[in-house]
């Protein structure tokens, strides 16, 4: 199927020329970049086992969905996965574009079943009716930490494959020099749709500072077991409404990943290139950390595998325009900082029975914690049957009996340490008990 969806004047020839994905950002000798983020499902759950491709190197995504591929060299690649799962094969793309001795860090990519995909394409022009070459297209799916994204070739030609039937996408054409161009589309099964994107001329104009800006620090368990995977994601999307899939992470003492998440209010601009990180720790010496090239994102994850358990970290976001770094005033003020300090693992104990009392033990600089109790195993549309409305600051806690519970039936739950702020936040694995009255 084929549908157009703007104007196509000019362009009755036949496509003959693909997306110029590899090269385009020149080539180099010297394969020294690192290309790493996370692989998801659409509803955010991690891929485990997804095999990842580029042209130099691959990997395979571990338990929480995160790949690291090294000895990339500096160019602008396509970055591919495939997966399959009970019969259903899945694919996913991204556009990593990779310097040399540095480390991408937010290539995510969501895979869709290979049936029911869909792909956008088109070209981009200026005013003048000139293609533009080497333009970003970025697809931003509603729900999605980040976009799927392509470059133009020398003819102004793109196309963005793998994206997911039925999910609403923005679509933002953005390119220095230029003000942006923004479309959106919602598409069917094996439908190819044309977007034409017109950049205008970039406007003199003073950029926003980010507002609302949060962070919360996660620390959660590694288990190879995909279904407390799923489990320990869906009650972290239950805690944080916005939060979505998520990028590489280190491993604190006892294995578990410590991230950073920072979020802050979408700016109602089309003429940002994305964002300026700055990061510091202890709240001295703030640098330009990363480059989130997302206009259309507002949550960022902090892979650095340096992150460590007790240390405070603070962030600022600056909004850039497409013209960043090369000019002058390109770059908008830096946000109020944000500060969240990880907390460690958090270790549950023996659950005792009669009467029922959940256990677990203390973690250094949380000041309360919480209890959630299911009736079925914790994932997506499953709701907590009880929890605790005031935190507890000991190591245990007894159950009060407001939910009668059935006798002999099996009952999970979840141990929850928090700041005083609920900034910092630590999640014991997933426990079960069988209920005796």
């Amino acid at each position: 199927m084929f549908t157009l969806r703007k104007n196509w004047s000019g362009f009755g020839a036949a496509l003959t020329m693909m997306l110029l994905i590899a090269g385009c950002g020149g080539d180099t000798t010297k394969n020294t970049a690192i290309v790493s983020g996370r692989v998801t499902f659409v509803d955010g759950l991690p891929v485990r086992g997804a095999t990842v491709k580029m042209r130099d190197n691959s990997a395979v995504s571990g338990t929480n969905g995160a790949y690291v591929i090294e000895n990339v060299r500096a160019s602008d690649q396509l970055v591919t996965a495939t997966y399959s799962e009970g019969g259903t094969d899945y694919v996913g793309s991204n556009l990593a574009r990779t310097y040399e001795g540095e480390q991408d860090q937010n290539i995510n990519i969501v895979m869709v079943p290979e049936d029911q995909t869909a792909s956008v394409e088109g070209y981009v022009f200026d005013r003048q009716g000139a293609v533009l070459e080497l333009a970003e297209v970025f697809a931003f799916g509603d729900g999605y930490i980040g976009s799927s994204k392509v470059v133009t070739d020398k003819n102004g030609y793109f196309k963005i494959d793998r994206l997911m039937a039925g999910i609403p996408y923005t679509v933002q054409a953005n390119t220095g020099g230029y003000r942006s161009d923004t479309d959106f589309v919602t598409l069917h099964a094996n439908e190819k749709v044309r977007l034409d994107f017109t950049m205008g001329s970039t406007l003199v104009e003073t950029l926003p500072q980010p507002k609302n800006v949060g962070i919360i620090a996660w620390t959660s368990p590694v288990t190879r077991d995909q279904k407390m995977i799923s489990g320990l994601e869906a009650i972290k999307r239950m805690l944080s409404p916005r939060r979505a899939s998520l990028p590489a992470t280190r491993l604190s003492s006892l294995g578990n990943p410590v991230e950073m998440e920072i979020e802050w209010d979408p700016i109602p601009t089309v003429d940002l290139l994305g964002y300026d990180i700055y990061r510091a720790a202890n709240s001295t010496n703030y640098r330009s950390y990363d480059f989130f090239r997302e206009p259309l994102g507002s949550v960022y994850i902090d892979s650095d595998t340096g992150l460590t358990p007790g240390i405070a970290y603070s962030y600022k976001v600056a909004a850039t325009s497409p013209d960043y770094p090369y000019y002058d005033d390109t770059e908008g003020p830096q946000s109020d900082p944000v500060t969240a300090t990880p907390l460690n693992d958090l270790v549950l104990r023996q659950t005792l029975t009669n009467p029922l009392t959940f256990r677990w033990n203390s973690v250094t600089s949380a000041d309360g914690y919480y209890v959630y109790l299911f009736d079925r195993y914790p994932g997506d549309g499953v709701e907590k049957i009880w929890s605790n409305t005031q935190a507890v600051t000991g190591v245990e806690l007894q159950y009060n009996g407001n939910v009668a519970l059935q006798n002999g039936r099996t009952y999970y739950f979840i141990v929850i340490g928090t700041t005083s702020d609920q900034i910092s936040r630590t999640l014991s694995e997933i426990g079960s008990f069988v209920y005796q009255d």
